[in-house]
């Protein structure tokens, strides 16, 4: 029977590979030997053909690293590990099992062990998204890769605030001059130019001063909600940890978004 390896395991051991060019393999696995095939494991092709399942040896490469990128992808349905299986069955805890113990396995949602809807099994194994680099880290430990995830550099996000503070108050000023005004400039530049952007796309949606648009925000979620117990923190960060109860202020929120891109495509074509 003809088969083919689910196209997201591809991306994952490319990663792996790209990241840790020499490491070892011996214990590698996608396609099941004639012991898996007497099984039932997604190691062998299901009725559509496709294998499911991968091994990576541990030797060689951060093997926490892997783990933690597949614990918990919507595309993962349990990884094998040293005796033990964490699935999203059972939200994700390690419980006893056997074997697997130089290297680890996951499986994505399937029809096998699993009896997940065909349309997720499917949409899961197309999923070409980066496993490894999801918070926008580059490669580490040797070897070359470059991420799918776009990171975003301080730079940029002094771009972004530039043309939020043109757009509504005038002038040419870089937001990130602004640094030298401040009474304690922070550590983070980025991130003070980033809440400094939303505070001014704020006021210039709803005509409050910009010193008042964290205030405002706070006081709204606290109502609803018992994140806010420490000083106010970036409102993108606050609109992250918002519940959805609160929808009239996430709809505000939307709107500040989509005056923003309207800005950045503005930007973008002028230059």
């Amino acid at each position: 029977m003809s088969w083919t390896l689910a196209p997201a395991l591809r991306t994952l051991i490319a990663e792996v590979d790209a990241i840790w060019p020499n490491r070892d393999r011996s214990s590698d696995g996608t396609i099941g030997d004639a012991g898996h095939q007497r099984g039932i494991s997604e190691h062998n092709p299901d009725s559509r053909g496709v294998v499911r399942a991968a091994d990576i040896t541990e030797s060689g490469v951060d093997i926490q690293r892997i783990l933690n990128a597949c614990i918990g992808d919507p595309r993962v349905h349990y990884v094998i590990y040293h005796g033990r299986i964490c699935s999203r069955t059972y939200g994700w805890a390690w419980r006893p099992n056997s074997g697997h113990e130089h290297h680890m396995h996951v499986s994505l949602l399937n029809r096998t062990s699993g009896r997940f809807p065909w349309e997720d099994v499917e949409h899961a194994a197309a999923n070409t998204g980066t496993w490894l680099y999801k918070n926008g880290g580059g490669p580490s430990g040797g070897g070359a890769a470059e991420s799918e995830v776009e990171v975003v550099t301080p730079e940029d996000i002094d771009k972004i605030a530039s043309a939020v503070w043109a757009a509504g108050f005038g002038g040419g000023r870089k937001a990130s001059d602004l640094l030298g005004r401040a009474a304690n400039p922070p550590t983070d530049e980025a991130a003070y130019i980033a809440d400094l952007a939303a505070q001014h796309v704020w006021a210039a949606t709803f005509g409050d001063s910009p010193d008042n648009a964290g205030a405002r925000l706070a006081k709204a979620v606290s109502q609803t909600s018992d994140i806010m117990r420490e000083a106010p923190v970036s409102l993108r960060q606050e609109l992250a940890d918002t519940k959805s109860g609160v929808l009239r202020l996430e709809a505000r929120m939307n709107r500040i978004d989509a005056a923003l891109e309207k800005l950045l495509a503005t930007q973008d074509h002028a230059s």
